[in-house]
């Protein structure tokens, strides 16, 4: 896929509202995603994750024009990449996975004042406690939460990240390797709505990693 196919997309499809573009091969460079998401202002989601770009492909500065242009994008899938903020002020939905995440983007996130039900970090690194908690504080109505791969999750951080969680119906704490079976009682105490809990690689609930509704609804 090049810059030339994205401005075709862009003439087809003047009413498309989602575009994934996730696991490919492509040369797409900033100039591509500019034009595409300069003519179609009606982006709702988009998924770049999983590509595997030319040395000479899309920045993180046409990343940014994206956000900037699509005022009405509600849900953003990245991975591999580094963006500084986010421009929508829809966004409902913000996945990013195997990335540094600066400090600078987590702020412009808390500052957005976004209608955030989802949040994943899925295996990303660079980021510090104060940041996340701070985010989470921001967005207590979270639905579903996945922070993947994180060192410094212990179960005293788990347990002061709590209480701005209570909301989130679905959270996945896999890989998060210092959490232990006292946070997985913390977790189920702190929130009477949560129904799905992955901790795949942690040593917490060894021998069933995932917890789904039906186990919920059988706890005594």
């Amino acid at each position: 896929m090049r810059d030339a196919d994205m401005v075709i997309i862009a003439d087809s499809f003047p009413l498309l509202e989602e575009l994934d573009i996730s696991g490919l091969w492509y040369a797409v460079t900033d100039k591509g995603v500019d034009a595409l998401s300069s003519i179609l202002g009606s982006f709702r989601k988009i998924n770049l994750s999983g590509n595997y770009c030319t040395s000479s492909g899309m920045t993180s500065n046409g990343i940014s024009t994206v956000l900037r242009n699509s005022k009405s994008l509600n849900s953003l899938v990245l991975s591999g990449k580094q963006i500084n903020s986010v421009g929508s002020r829809a966004l409902s939905t913000l996945v990013f996975g195997t990335m540094k995440i600066l400090d600078k983007l987590l702020d412009s996130i808390v500052r957005a004042g976004l209608p955030l039900k989802t949040l994943k970090l899925i295996n990303c690194s660079n980021y510090i406690f104060a940041g996340i908690s701070s985010l989470l504080q921001r967005y207590q109505s979270l639905e579903c939460l996945a922070l993947t791969s994180v060192e410094f999750l212990t179960v005293e951080s788990m347990k002061n990240l709590c209480q701005f969680i209570v909301e989130a119906t679905s959270r996945n704490l896999s890989l998060c390797r210092e959490l232990s079976t006292s946070t997985f009682l913390m977790l189920v105490e702190s929130c009477s709505l949560l129904r799905n809990l992955c901790t795949r690689g942690t040593s917490l609930g060894r021998g069933r990693v995932c917890f789904e509704e039906e186990l919920w609804n059988n706890l005594p």
